[in-house]
């Protein structure tokens, strides 16, 4: 017997493959960069995490159905916004390079918080009372604090030849406990996770004191309507409880002040 495709069977095929087609290009995708955000904001293998968790769950909420994500550096993230690799870029709503270096760039509504704290060893019982308690201190920053923490403590950093600022908030912890600096300024969250997931430093404690009011977070793009529906969908699981949920999941994890 002759094998054979009949006509209908043909038009059966393809039709079922345009229609597959079609689907996936109706797929609404976007892509997003990270700027080396660490955790409970962003986790190593990028699939969980508090900024993360609220961001993926506003962009859902706005019909995205594909949503990837890429933690690289600041520059790298304008760079990739640039040549149009990546749709939006992730970061502190008070940072201004980006608007310098992207102009007409839109940014949504606060998604949460970064907590800036001056952190110490409980045991040096520093008394951080107002910005002039600084002056004389060993202080290693996170990378443009001094930028990003108001006017007083710019003035600080630049009359205090004892402070630096550096990328890697991670080895902080070490240099507070080896008593190689009196204060680490830094998300207060970041640390306390680096802290928790230590074998070194358990038995420490440390004090956090305010430094400047919270950073808040944003998402930036070029791309208006995206910002829009982004703003819409934050609006969505803020209203139906699950902005809510996502905080309470991350309880242990995140504190939303200094104290």
């Amino acid at each position: 017997m002759r094998a054979f495709i009949s006509k209908a069977t043909l038009l059966y095929l393809l039709l079922s493959t345009t229609t597959a087609l079609a689907n996936k290009q109706d797929q609404v995708a976007i892509s997003l960069a990270f700027t080396f955000s660490m955790p409970p904001y962003l986790s190593q293998d990028k699939k969980s995490g508090i900024e993360r968790d609220i961001i993926y769950s506003a962009l859902t909420q706005a019909g995205y159905e594909s949503i990837s994500i890429e933690n690289v550096h600041y520059l790298r993230a304008i760079e990739l916004v640039k040549s149009g690799s990546i749709d939006a870029i992730v970061s502190n709503q008070s940072n201004t390079i980006y608007s310098s270096n992207l102009p007409g760039i839109s940014t949504s509504h606060k998604t949460l918080d970064y907590v800036d704290c001056a952190i110490s060893l409980a045991s040096q019982n520093l008394q951080l009372k107002t910005i002039y308690d600084y002056y004389d201190k060993h202080i290693w920053a996170f990378k443009s604090a001094s930028t990003t923490l108001g006017q007083d403590f710019q003035l600080m950093t630049q009359n205090n030849k004892k402070y630096t600022e550096d990328v890697d908030q991670l080895k902080q912890l070490d240099m507070l406990a080896m008593k190689r600096i009196d204060i680490a300024i830094s998300d207060r969250n970041i640390f306390s996770s680096k802290h928790k997931n230590s074998r070194k430093y358990q038995s420490l404690e440390f004090s956090f004191d305010n430094i400047a009011p919270p950073t808040s977070r944003v998402i930036r793009s070029m791309d208006r309507t995206l910002i829009q529906k982004f703003n819409k969908g934050l609006e969505g699981i803020q209203g139906n409880g699950e902005y809510q949920a996502i905080l309470s999941k991350y309880r242990d994890s995140y504190a939303g002040t200094c104290e």
